[in-house]
């Protein structure tokens, strides 16, 4: 969460920076940000699948229950 939140950070800062001639210097730092958010998001995606899967098998191994 927190790749994501620094991410949206950057692409304010490298909004800005586009401003300023000769308009080139906001470009890394947009890639930079676009990468964050990629890299939160499946980090999320993968904690979220694992997360999933142990409830899975939770609700699979609880004895007395009707199949």
């Amino acid at each position: 969460m927190l790749k994501i939140l620094m991410g949206l950070f950057l692409i304010v800062v490298g909004a800005m920076l586009s401003f300023i001639p000769p308009f080139i210097f906001g470009i890394p730092v947009l890639l930079a940000a676009g990468g964050m958010i990629v890299a939160g998001v499946a980090k999320l995606t993968g904690r979220a699948v694992k997360g999933g899967v142990a409830a899975a098998k939770s609700l699979q191994d609880k004895p007395g229950q009707a199949h």
